[in-house]
Protein backbone atom coordinates (compact mmCIF):
# COMPACT_ATOMS: atom_id res chain seq x y z
CA UNK A 1 0.00 0.00 0.00
CA UNK A 2 1.44 3.24 -0.85
CA UNK A 3 1.22 6.86 0.83
CA UNK A 4 -2.02 9.38 1.69
CA UNK A 5 0.72 11.62 -0.27
CA UNK A 6 1.62 9.61 -2.68
CA UNK A 7 -2.65 8.86 -3.43
CA UNK A 8 -3.18 12.53 -3.47
CA UNK A 9 -0.34 13.22 -5.99
CA UNK A 10 -1.63 10.59 -8.45
CA UNK A 11 -5.16 11.93 -8.07
CA UNK A 12 -3.88 15.44 -9.11
CA UNK A 13 -2.45 14.76 -12.21
CA UNK A 14 -5.31 12.14 -12.97
CA UNK A 15 -7.72 15.54 -12.65
CA UNK A 16 -5.76 17.89 -14.86
CA UNK A 17 -5.64 15.14 -17.47
CA UNK A 18 -9.82 14.49 -17.02
CA UNK A 19 -10.14 18.17 -17.39
CA UNK A 20 -7.51 18.80 -20.33
CA UNK A 21 -9.36 15.47 -21.98
CA UNK A 22 -13.35 17.26 -21.53
CA UNK A 23 -12.09 20.94 -22.00
CA UNK A 24 -11.12 19.82 -25.70
CA UNK A 25 -12.58 20.90 -29.02
CA UNK A 26 -13.74 17.58 -30.24
CA UNK A 27 -15.05 15.89 -26.76
CA UNK A 28 -17.15 18.95 -25.07
CA UNK A 29 -20.64 19.60 -25.52
CA UNK A 30 -21.36 23.28 -27.09
CA UNK A 31 -24.98 23.93 -26.48
CA UNK A 32 -26.09 27.79 -25.81
CA UNK A 33 -27.09 28.74 -22.29
CA UNK A 34 -29.80 31.05 -23.75
CA UNK A 35 -32.45 30.12 -26.12
CA UNK A 36 -33.13 32.15 -29.11
CA UNK A 37 -36.21 31.72 -30.91
CA UNK A 38 -35.34 29.39 -34.27
CA UNK A 39 -33.03 26.64 -32.59
CA UNK A 40 -34.91 24.52 -30.16
CA UNK A 41 -36.99 21.52 -31.51
CA UNK A 42 -38.34 19.00 -28.73
CA UNK A 43 -37.15 15.80 -28.40
CA UNK A 44 -39.96 13.25 -26.86
CA UNK A 45 -37.93 11.83 -24.17
CA UNK A 46 -39.88 9.65 -21.19
CA UNK A 47 -39.09 12.23 -17.82
CA UNK A 48 -38.52 8.59 -15.79
CA UNK A 49 -35.47 7.68 -17.63
CA UNK A 50 -33.46 11.04 -17.83
CA UNK A 51 -30.42 11.23 -15.17
CA UNK A 52 -31.22 13.83 -12.37
CA UNK A 53 -28.66 16.37 -12.16
CA UNK A 54 -27.96 15.22 -8.75
CA UNK A 55 -27.22 11.86 -10.51
CA UNK A 56 -25.04 13.61 -12.86
CA UNK A 57 -22.34 15.87 -10.10
CA UNK A 58 -22.38 12.82 -7.53
CA UNK A 59 -21.06 9.84 -10.43
CA UNK A 60 -18.40 12.87 -12.22
CA UNK A 61 -17.45 14.29 -8.37
CA UNK A 62 -13.85 14.75 -8.71
CA UNK A 63 -11.69 11.86 -6.82
CA UNK A 64 -10.25 14.66 -4.55
CA UNK A 65 -13.98 15.68 -3.35
CA UNK A 66 -15.03 12.01 -3.03
CA UNK A 67 -11.69 11.14 -0.67
CA UNK A 68 -12.62 14.29 1.34
CA UNK A 69 -15.76 12.58 2.05
CA UNK A 70 -14.64 8.83 2.81
CA UNK A 71 -11.89 10.72 5.50
CA UNK A 72 -15.00 12.72 6.99
CA UNK A 73 -17.14 9.78 7.09
CA UNK A 74 -14.07 7.25 8.77
CA UNK A 75 -13.79 10.46 11.02
CA UNK A 76 -17.11 10.36 12.40
CA UNK A 77 -17.71 6.89 12.20
CA UNK A 78 -14.50 6.08 14.43
CA UNK A 79 -16.45 9.00 17.29
CA UNK A 80 -20.01 7.60 16.88
CA UNK A 81 -19.68 4.00 15.68
CA UNK A 82 -21.79 2.81 13.05
CA UNK A 83 -25.09 2.85 14.42
CA UNK A 84 -24.68 7.02 15.50
CA UNK A 85 -23.24 7.63 12.06
CA UNK A 86 -26.05 6.17 10.13
CA UNK A 87 -28.75 7.77 13.16
CA UNK A 88 -26.91 11.26 12.89
CA UNK A 89 -27.15 11.23 9.14
CA UNK A 90 -30.80 10.00 9.06
CA UNK A 91 -32.28 13.11 11.29
CA UNK A 92 -29.93 15.83 9.28
CA UNK A 93 -31.59 14.18 5.93
CA UNK A 94 -35.00 14.53 7.86
CA UNK A 95 -34.24 17.80 9.34
CA UNK A 96 -33.18 19.41 5.62
CA UNK A 97 -36.12 17.01 4.24
CA UNK A 98 -38.75 19.18 7.17
CA UNK A 99 -37.71 22.80 6.47
CA UNK A 100 -37.53 22.45 2.71
CA UNK A 101 -41.45 21.98 3.33
CA UNK A 102 -41.94 24.77 5.32
CA UNK A 103 -40.31 27.09 2.69
CA UNK A 104 -42.89 25.02 0.44
CA UNK A 105 -45.67 26.24 2.55
CA UNK A 106 -44.82 29.71 2.89
CA UNK A 107 -44.08 30.12 -1.12
CA UNK A 108 -47.37 28.63 -1.72
CA UNK A 109 -49.15 31.07 0.45
CA UNK A 110 -49.70 29.75 4.03
CA UNK A 111 -49.59 32.80 6.18
CA UNK A 112 -46.49 32.24 8.63
CA UNK A 113 -48.82 31.80 11.50
CA UNK A 114 -50.22 28.79 10.46
CA UNK A 115 -46.79 27.00 9.60
CA UNK A 116 -45.89 23.91 11.66
CA UNK A 117 -42.27 23.33 11.56
CA UNK A 118 -41.19 20.38 12.93
CA UNK A 119 -39.40 20.52 16.02
CA UNK A 120 -36.10 19.12 14.07
CA UNK A 121 -36.26 21.76 11.57
CA UNK A 122 -36.58 24.89 14.13
CA UNK A 123 -32.96 25.88 13.85
CA UNK A 124 -33.14 25.75 9.96
CA UNK A 125 -36.10 27.76 9.60
CA UNK A 126 -35.20 30.29 12.09
CA UNK A 127 -31.75 30.81 9.93
CA UNK A 128 -33.82 31.11 6.19
CA UNK A 129 -36.76 33.28 7.49
CA UNK A 130 -35.33 36.69 7.15
CA UNK A 131 -34.37 36.19 3.36
CA UNK A 132 -38.11 34.52 3.20
CA UNK A 133 -39.22 38.36 3.46
CA UNK A 134 -37.33 39.05 0.82
CA UNK A 135 -39.04 36.80 -2.00
CA UNK A 136 -42.47 38.52 -3.83
CA UNK A 137 -43.81 37.00 -7.20
CA UNK A 138 -43.32 33.38 -6.85
CA UNK A 139 -43.74 31.60 -10.21
CA UNK A 140 -42.77 28.00 -9.65
CA UNK A 141 -42.27 25.89 -6.59
CA UNK A 142 -40.90 22.54 -6.53
CA UNK A 143 -41.03 22.47 -10.34
CA UNK A 144 -40.15 19.22 -12.86
CA UNK A 145 -38.23 20.46 -15.72
CA UNK A 146 -35.85 18.59 -17.82
CA UNK A 147 -33.60 19.21 -21.23
CA UNK A 148 -35.31 17.31 -24.05
CA UNK A 149 -32.43 17.88 -26.24
CA UNK A 150 -29.41 17.32 -23.75
CA UNK A 151 -31.43 14.91 -21.68
CA UNK A 152 -31.62 15.11 -17.89
CA UNK A 153 -33.87 16.34 -15.31
CA UNK A 154 -34.72 17.83 -12.06
CA UNK A 155 -36.79 19.71 -9.68
CA UNK A 156 -36.67 23.42 -9.30
CA UNK A 157 -37.01 24.67 -5.74
CA UNK A 158 -38.30 27.97 -6.56
CA UNK A 159 -38.47 30.59 -8.97
CA UNK A 160 -39.67 34.53 -7.80
CA UNK A 161 -38.45 37.31 -7.29
CA UNK A 162 -35.72 37.64 -4.49
CA UNK A 163 -35.47 41.94 -3.59
CA UNK A 164 -36.89 43.01 -6.86
CA UNK A 165 -34.84 41.01 -9.00
CA UNK A 166 -36.21 37.38 -10.96
CA UNK A 167 -33.99 34.40 -10.49
CA UNK A 168 -33.99 31.06 -9.87
CA UNK A 169 -33.35 29.63 -5.89
CA UNK A 170 -32.29 26.78 -4.63
CA UNK A 171 -32.24 26.19 -0.77
CA UNK A 172 -28.93 24.03 0.77
CA UNK A 173 -28.75 23.12 4.27
CA UNK A 174 -25.22 23.57 5.69
CA UNK A 175 -23.29 22.49 9.28
CA UNK A 176 -20.70 25.12 8.44
CA UNK A 177 -21.18 28.48 7.82
CA UNK A 178 -19.97 29.03 3.99
CA UNK A 179 -18.33 32.56 3.24
CA UNK A 180 -17.59 32.44 -0.38
CA UNK A 181 -19.01 30.87 -3.72
CA UNK A 182 -16.30 28.24 -3.83
CA UNK A 183 -17.21 26.90 -0.66
CA UNK A 184 -20.79 25.32 -2.49
CA UNK A 185 -18.92 23.10 -4.35
CA UNK A 186 -21.08 21.73 -7.06
CA UNK A 187 -24.05 24.08 -5.88
CA UNK A 188 -23.52 26.25 -8.45
CA UNK A 189 -23.46 23.90 -11.14
CA UNK A 190 -26.89 22.69 -10.03
CA UNK A 191 -28.57 25.99 -10.22
CA UNK A 192 -27.21 26.17 -14.15
CA UNK A 193 -28.32 23.23 -15.11
CA UNK A 194 -31.85 23.57 -13.88
CA UNK A 195 -31.77 27.40 -15.52
CA UNK A 196 -30.52 25.73 -18.42
CA UNK A 197 -33.74 22.94 -19.12
CA UNK A 198 -36.15 26.20 -18.09
CA UNK A 199 -34.43 28.86 -20.70
CA UNK A 200 -34.68 25.64 -23.54
CA UNK A 201 -38.32 25.27 -23.03
CA UNK A 202 -39.64 28.92 -22.45
CA UNK A 203 -40.04 31.99 -24.84
CA UNK A 204 -36.77 34.10 -24.83
CA UNK A 205 -38.58 37.42 -22.64
CA UNK A 206 -39.05 34.57 -19.71
CA UNK A 207 -35.45 33.27 -19.58
CA UNK A 208 -33.85 32.90 -16.22
CA UNK A 209 -30.62 35.39 -16.21
CA UNK A 210 -29.83 35.24 -12.36
CA UNK A 211 -29.77 32.77 -9.56
CA UNK A 212 -29.51 32.78 -6.13
CA UNK A 213 -28.03 29.89 -3.53
CA UNK A 214 -29.81 30.49 -0.09
CA UNK A 215 -26.71 28.34 2.38
CA UNK A 216 -29.66 27.54 5.12
CA UNK A 217 -27.33 26.47 8.88
CA UNK A 218 -28.33 23.79 11.58
CA UNK A 219 -27.06 26.38 14.08
CA UNK A 220 -29.49 29.24 13.74
CA UNK A 221 -27.14 31.52 11.69
CA UNK A 222 -28.90 33.80 9.46
CA UNK A 223 -28.55 31.99 6.04
CA UNK A 224 -26.06 33.05 3.79
CA UNK A 225 -27.28 34.02 -0.05
CA UNK A 226 -24.89 33.50 -2.62
CA UNK A 227 -26.31 35.47 -6.20
CA UNK A 228 -25.10 34.28 -9.69
CA UNK A 229 -25.29 36.78 -12.67
CA UNK A 230 -26.29 36.02 -16.14
CA UNK A 231 -21.79 35.57 -16.60
CA UNK A 232 -21.42 33.62 -13.53
CA UNK A 233 -24.85 31.33 -14.91
CA UNK A 234 -23.19 31.43 -18.03
CA UNK A 235 -19.51 30.17 -16.32
CA UNK A 236 -21.37 27.55 -14.53
CA UNK A 237 -23.31 26.14 -17.58
CA UNK A 238 -19.79 25.61 -19.34
CA UNK A 239 -18.76 23.53 -16.25
CA UNK A 240 -22.04 21.35 -15.70
CA UNK A 241 -21.37 20.75 -20.38
CA UNK A 242 -18.32 19.41 -19.11
CA UNK A 243 -19.55 17.38 -16.22
CA UNK A 244 -22.46 15.62 -18.44
CA UNK A 245 -20.44 14.98 -21.17
CA UNK A 246 -18.11 13.30 -18.25
CA UNK A 247 -21.01 11.54 -17.31
CA UNK A 248 -22.27 10.38 -20.80
CA UNK A 249 -19.09 9.21 -21.80
CA UNK A 250 -18.61 7.05 -18.87
CA UNK A 251 -15.19 6.65 -19.28
CA UNK A 252 -13.70 8.40 -16.65
CA UNK A 253 -16.18 7.14 -14.13
CA UNK A 254 -14.24 4.97 -11.56
CA UNK A 255 -17.18 2.50 -9.27
CA UNK A 256 -16.25 3.10 -5.73
CA UNK A 257 -17.33 1.48 -2.33
CA UNK A 258 -17.28 4.75 0.38
CA UNK A 259 -16.45 2.49 3.25
CA UNK A 260 -12.86 3.62 4.28
CA UNK A 261 -9.49 5.96 3.13
CA UNK A 262 -8.04 2.58 2.87
CA UNK A 263 -10.45 1.15 0.44
CA UNK A 264 -10.06 4.31 -1.53
CA UNK A 265 -6.06 3.71 -1.52
CA UNK A 266 -6.45 0.26 -2.98
CA UNK A 267 -8.59 0.84 -5.39
CA UNK A 268 -6.73 3.81 -6.19
CA UNK A 269 -3.61 2.07 -6.99
CA UNK A 270 -5.58 -0.54 -9.30
CA UNK A 271 -7.14 3.11 -11.44
CA UNK A 272 -3.78 4.47 -11.80
CA UNK A 273 -1.45 1.48 -12.59
CA UNK A 274 0.82 2.08 -8.93
CA UNK A 275 2.97 -1.50 -8.23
Amino acid sequence: MFSLARCCQLITTATRLIQRFTSSSTNRIDFPFFKTDDFFQSDETTFEHLPGVTRVLGATKPVEVTLRLLAWKKKMISELGEAGFAKMQQETLDAGKFCHKSIEDYLNGVPLKDICVESSAENLWESVLPHLNDITDVRKVEQRVEHPILGYKGYVDCVAKYRNEWCLIDWKTSKKVKRNLEDCYDDPLQIAAYAGALNVTSPVQDQIRSGLIVKIYYDRSAATAFNLNSFALEFYWEQWLRRLAQYRKGSVRTKMKEETVADFLSIASKVYGEK
